[in-house]
């Protein structure tokens, strides 16, 4: 059980500090952002000391950004439809003035769609909410997987020495380790080869990790996992018995869905029940391998290894953006913002969702920027009828 209680807390941990990675990331592009304009404007009114030859290009590098920004919401997006899909639903992706949503309907108006919908979001809502880091960090190990000198089954090897460890510490000594083994896979790959999973690794890297509303609509789901995991954890090799508890806990979610719609405790019991179903079929037909218990640790460790990867790049592509913003705020902006009052607001942003008005299509806290509505308002408009 030690193994299994070291690894979901290496995966929690990893998840936030890639969430104040990206906070400061934010951080970092936004005063870019403000550094350029006051430098344009500076050079406009003609007083200010700007290099006219250094602004055109701090221009058509921030084109170029905006295009690989765009790219990578297009990813993240795309991520959450996939899985969408995966549930049952038809998703439609829409692209806002500053972000964008993946939008889920069901394909018919008949009841049974809506229970297809119900089923599948039931036990992969929170699969989509974190559908980007998944799908991001995925497409950053196929890219080392299939341009490094890696041997075919390295991903299992390395999870199943994480998972066979004999004591915590070895467990993290061995993740770090195969960290390293797969850094010095990338290092001893063609240059073209580092030059291509370095592009990836940058471009996947603006999307990489969910937004504050990802977490929100998916927190009870990733709460119902944790439980489900460990109820599997303690169970296994009694596959059935598992498949049991999620098969008695299906009505359960679906009345509650009905009758007690509240504070997000159908989705904890769906995704509970439901997960539990999934892995104990999985166990059940010999998902898991000879020794379940084992290999649902190997699994959970191999996410972890794929996750460690796509965390490294970026804090690597972090640390050239950082070293870009000290070259790239010749005005006090990126001080002033970095240690003024902002910080705290932008990092404060992790724990407040944020709501969308899908007439000015734009993100926002509070009211809209656009046409200065709250969100209240915005929904007392819609037409009921």
């Amino acid at each position: 059980m030690a193994s299994h209680l070291v690894l979901l807390g290496v995966l929690i941990a990893l998840v936030l500090v890639l969430e104040v990675l990206n906070a400061y990331f934010e951080l970092l592009f936004n005063t870019q952002k403000v550094a350029l304009d006051e430098d344009i404007e500076s050079g406009r009114k003609a007083d200010g000391a700007v290099n006219k030859v250094w602004l055109g290009l701090r221009l058509s590098a921030a084109k170029l950004i905006g295009a690989m920004a765009f790219v990578s919401l297009y990813f993240h997006e795309l991520m959450h439809a996939l899985v969408q899909l995966a549930s049952g639903a038809r998703p439609r992706i829409v692209i806002c003035k500053n972000g964008g949503y993946a939008e889920a309907r069901p394909w018919g108006d008949s009841g049974v769609y809506n229970l297809v919908v119900i089923l599948g979001t039931g036990l992969l809502r929170g699969v989509s909410g974190m559908a980007p880091l998944l799908g991001g960090a995925a497409a950053i190990f196929l890219c080392v997987r299939f341009l490094a000198p890696l041997e075919p089954a390295m991903l299992g090897t390395l999870a199943d020495n994480v998972s066979t460890a004999g004591s915590p510490v070895a467990m993290l000594s061995t993740l770090a380790h195969s960290l390293w083994l797969l850094v010095v896979a990338i290092g001893s790959a063609k240059l073209w080869a580092i030059a291509v999973i370095g592009f990836v690794a940058l471009l996947l890297g603006w999307g990489l990790t969910p937004s504050s509303a990802d977490f929100y609509n998916s927190a009870p789901h990733l709460l119902a996992y944790v439980l489900a995991y460990l109820t599997a954890a303690m169970l296994l090799p009694k596959a059935w018995t598992l498949v049991a508890i999620g098969a008695a806990g299906v009505p359960i979610y679906l009345w509650t869905l009905i009758k007690f719609n509240r504070g997000g405790v159908p989705w904890v019991i769906g995704g509970y029940s439901m997960s539990c179903l999934f892995l104990g079929l999985l166990a059940a037909f010999g998902g898991l391998g000879g020794t379940p218990a084992v290999g649902l640790a190997s699994k959970l460790a191999a996410l972890v290894v794929v996750l460690l990867l796509a965390a490294g790049m970026y804090v690597v592509f972090l640390a050239g953006l950082y070293a870009l913003a000290m070259i790239n705020s010749p005005s006090h902006a990126f001080v002033q913002r970095t240690i003024g009052d902002t910080g705290p607001g932008v990092f404060a942003s992790l724990v407040t969702s944020f709501d969308t008005c899908t007439a000015c299509k734009l993100h926002f806290r509070g009211r809209c920027d656009g046409c200065g509505r709250t969100i209240e308002e915005i929904r007392a408009a819609v037409p009921t009828g």
